[in-house]
């Protein structure tokens, strides 16, 4: 990965035919010129591919890749990191957008200036059926400093690969790659990424509009609970695999455990129990030391939230919500 090219800007495609002018728009614009546009059709049944052929005409910088069976974001992403010639590689889905004409470059700046393999940035959502913009991601408190990832601050970023730059070095690790055919493969990404890199620059730069649509991909509370249950026990099953095979298991018992509570919290009561009850075989299976203990109150805490009528109460609830996780 390396050449005159700045940025290599990896997107994902399938059917986004609605959104994809848009997203390409925004990255074609970009003042930071020395780009390339790195789209890879996974099998897209819609006219997302006509579109992208379209803009590809006029904009010599836009490369296809296809895929002769559909492999998921996961996958498409790799494609594009394996022909990435950029010195940084941002990942961005192609229902989404940038948020203005200088993220790139702006964040090539930040890269540069603080000597960060990787930049952390900020993203807003924008509510598809409004076509409004809504509240900003406030989850890191933080900005302008560089952030040591540990065991018990190792949540303390989106799980998201589309809010962060990355310099292509840190792809030159074969086993930093997303996995294949799964839903929330971010989630796997993450635990690889930051258990090999350990520091992440922060910035306050909003770089993507995240469009909030349903049918997406990994729109949690629109999703199938029995696929929503196949895929989250799929990436707890990996996760827990990664961290066994590299003995990583003890240091990040707690992140592991996490990040099943998370998985478990999404879900209806039976499917929650069913996975519960398959999580904990699994490891009883593996013979580990310790059983992940699930929130059993937490959804009749969720209840009391909306008719507790004193602040006070309700501040203390959501504290303990937050603890629990």
């Amino acid at each position: 990965m390396s050449g005159n090219i700045k940025v290599s800007v990896i997107l994902p495609i399938y059917n986004v035919e609605k959104y994809i002018g848009e997203c390409l728009r925004s990255v074609m614009s970009q003042s930071l010129k020395d780009i390339e546009i790195i789209c890879v059709d996974d099998c897209s049944p819609d006219g997302s591919m006509e579109i992208v052929g379209k803009f590809a005409k006029d904009d010599k910088r836009i490369k296809i890749i296809t895929h002769k069976k559909n492999l998921r974001q996961g996958g498409a992403r790799n494609s594009g990191i394996e022909v990435a010639r950029g010195e940084y590689i941002f990942f961005l889905d192609p229902d989404d957008f940038l948020s203005n004409d200088t993220v790139l470059r702006d964040l090539c700046d930040i890269a540069v200036e603080n000597d960060a393999k990787i930049v952390n940035a900020k993203f807003q959502h924008y509510n598809n059926k409004v076509g409004q913009f809504c509240k900003l991601d406030n989850s890191l408190k933080l900005g302008g400093v560089l952030l040591q990832i540990l065991p018990d601050n190792f949540f303390e970023l989106p799980f998201s690969a589309t809010v962060k730059l990355y310099h292509s070095s840190v792809f030159n690790d074969k086993n930093i790659r997303f996995e294949n055919n799964i839903i929330y493969e971010d989630v796997l990404f993450y635990f690889i990424l930051f258990t090999k890199i350990k520091s992440v620059f922060l910035t306050n730069l909003t770089a993507i509009m995240y469009r909030s649509r349903t049918r997406s991909t990994t729109a949690l509370a629109d999703m199938d609970d029995n696929i929503k249950y196949d895929n989250c026990l799929k990436v707890v099953k990996l996760v827990f695999y990664y961290l066994k095979k590299n003995r990583l298991l003890t240091t990040y018992e707690k992140p592991f455990m996490k990040i099943c509570r998370r998985f478990y919290n999404t879900m209806n009561r039976k499917t929650s129990l069913k996975f519960k009850k398959e999580v904990n075989s699994f490891l009883n299976n593996q013979k580990v030391s310790f059983k992940i203990k699930f929130p059993l109150i937490r959804p009749v805490i969720k209840a009391i939230l909306l008719f507790v009528p004193v602040k006070l109460w309700r501040r203390k609830l959501r504290r303990m919500l937050k603890n629990e996780l």
